[in-house]
């Protein structure tokens, strides 16, 4: 009867983790387009996935390490299924950062190219802020795939670089329109 038990309870914990790699499998379906609201588009849903995935490398990594556990044959077939889901998510998040390399396109830079302030049509002799926000948005999206260790292009680098300084500029200009609307008004 011991023999027995001590024989089960590997085969539960190894079909656990079997569930838990289909359950995660089923969520990296339903989830695809879902990213923390203070997350980026692109790299939010990637970061999604890689916490996924983390999770289940956190048990497999655990499993590896339980020496107290007897050998299982089902052990090999969870960990062929864990790898596929492993790569798989690695596709996945490769395939959102080559969408964002694509979207972001040749020459980031050229939002730059324009005046700080314009003047508002619908509200003679206002001002209002004319830097571009996808700029911004492009640095901190970027800041989220330097973090996830994924190169960026040669030419959001180029931007990124300057990202401090373009969100002083920015936060300048917008405090220099709302002061000269304000005494305007």
């Amino acid at each position: 009867m011991r023999k027995l038990q001590k024989d089960i309870l590997p085969l539960q914990i190894w079909k656990l983790f079997g569930e838990d790699i289909q359950r995660t499998k089923q969520e990296v379906l339903d989830e695809m387009e879902e990213y923390s609201s203070i997350t980026p588009y692109y790299a939010g849903r990637a970061l999604n996935l890689r916490l996924k995935g983390a999770h289940v490398q956190s048990t497999r990594e655990m499993l590896e390490e339980a020496v107290w556990m007897p050998y299982c044959n089902l052990s090999k077939d969870i960990y062929f299924q864990h790898d596929l889901l492993k790569k798989s998510i690695e596709d996945l998040i490769i395939d959102l950062h080559t969408k964002w390399v694509h979207e972001v396109g040749e020459n980031p830079r050229a939002k730059l190219d324009r005046f700080l302030m314009r003047r508002i049509d619908e509200s003679p002799g206002l001002l209002r802020c004319n830097i571009n926000p996808d700029i911004l948005n492009l640095c901190r999206e970027a800041s989220y795939w330097i973090a996830l260790k994924l190169t960026i292009p040669v030419q959001v680098q180029i931007v990124y670089d300057k990202w401090e300084t373009l969100h002083f500029v920015y936060e300048s200009v917008l405090a220099v329109t709302i002061g000269y609307n304000k005494m305007i008004k």
